[in-house]
């Protein structure tokens, strides 16, 4: 058990709390039966960082609750700590259920993370620039760029045939000039 004062909430929470009726059931529910399901917490010098259970722990806080059951992990990183705030989330609530803020947190971390290694895998394989091969000189390729626009389609996006590596010079030219005044229609 841990302390309901000793939590604070995740410095970068991008999910909102439960209000009106859904945190008024929450509360009575509460006040029944006590929290059920730990909550997911990392231990800090000061106290407590909650992980997991946001909701739970605020409505434990109003309903008088002082101690509720948890789950307490150490040494985690920013990006461990944060795969427990995003996925826990999802696993409660509909990604259709989401607000658009709440949306764009959740891509980015799934997305994010991804991208960063096919990404890294990618340029591995293919360090130059192709740019600057056809030009007769090599240039490390710090880019990674869609050869087709991808403008949102995740198909092409993760299409590897549409990658192709770049310098950063290449690419700031290409996105400027063909990328900026094509049009693509899907």
């Amino acid at each position: 058990m841990v302390p309901v004062k000793s939590i604070q909430p995740f410095h970068d929470h991008p999910f909102h709390l439960y209000e009106g009726e859904r945190l008024e059931d929450m509360i009575a529910s509460v006040k029944e039966h006590g929290v059920l399901n730990p909550v997911i917490v990392q231990k800090l010098d000061t106290g407590y960082e909650m992980l997991s259970g946001h909701n739970r722990w605020n409505a434990a806080k109003l309903a008088g609750i002082k101690e509720i059951p948890a789950i307490v992990k150490t040494d985690l990183s920013e990006e461990e700590a944060y795969v427990y705030v995003i996925e826990t989330n999802l696993m409660q609530r509909s990604f259709s259920d989401l607000a658009i803020s709440e949306k764009a947190a959740v891509l980015k971390e799934r997305y994010g993370a991804k991208w960063q290694r096919e990404r890294r895998k990618f340029l591995e394989s293919n360090p130059f620039c192709v740019k600057c091969y056809e030009e007769g000189h090599i240039t490390m390729a710090t880019v990674v760029d869609h050869i087709i626009p991808h403008r949102g389609d995740q198909k092409l996006f993760w299409d590897r045939s549409n990658w192709q590596p770049l310098c950063e010079h290449h690419h700031n030219v290409k996105t400027m000039t063909e990328d900026r005044f094509k049009e693509y229609r899907f």
